[in-house]
């Protein structure tokens, strides 16, 4: 299983309650700008320090699975991004790693619907036919975990035309 969590405001302790809740052993921030003017202690060093003192791996992913290629200022093209040769030796690096670990994808949106993690690193990973959607899970802030499939059978009846 692979997880995925977004840190929006909550406070570390809550955070890091959520990922022993799951069993995460390392955490991948996939944020390009791991930085936060409204929530500093999500800063990328302030992170990794907090996750290490916590007993938890961090590893900085922002560079190959953010919504931009690094360095850049354009807005996210899906479909160009899951072409992009970096951005797939970035999906292989994460498979690996997350079959010696417990992973969860770290972003700062808290709904998973509303981000990158799930419909760029996510949709990649199940394309590439790296992960199955069942075993995707999303843990949301209220302790909840929603899985790929869930989320994906939720959002059928929007595009298949049916209205109730």
């Amino acid at each position: 299983m692979l997880y995925t969590l977004g840190h929006s405001s909550l406070p570390p302790e809550r955070f890091f309650e959520l990922l022993r809740t799951h069993g995460i052993e390392v955490v991948v921030d996939v944020r390009a700008r791991p930085f936060s003017r409204h929530n500093p202690q999500y800063n990328h060093r302030p992170l990794a320090q907090a996750l290490q003192e916590a007993g938890f791996g961090y590893v900085w992913m922002g560079d190959r699975l953010g919504g931009v290629p690094h360095g850049s200022r354009q807005k996210l093209n899906v479909e160009a991004r899951l072409r992009d040769p970096e951005f797939q030796k970035g999906l292989e690096a994460l498979v690996e790693l997350a079959s010696r670990h417990t992973v969860a994808l770290v972003c700062a949106e808290e709904d998973p619907r509303r981000c990158h993690r799930r419909f760029l690193v996510v949709r990649g990973l199940i394309e590439f036919g790296a992960l199955e959607a069942e075993e995707v899970g999303h843990i949301r802030a209220d302790g909840r975990l929603v899985t790929e499939a869930a989320l994906r059978a939720e959002e059928a009846p929007l595009f298949s035309g049916e209205l109730d």
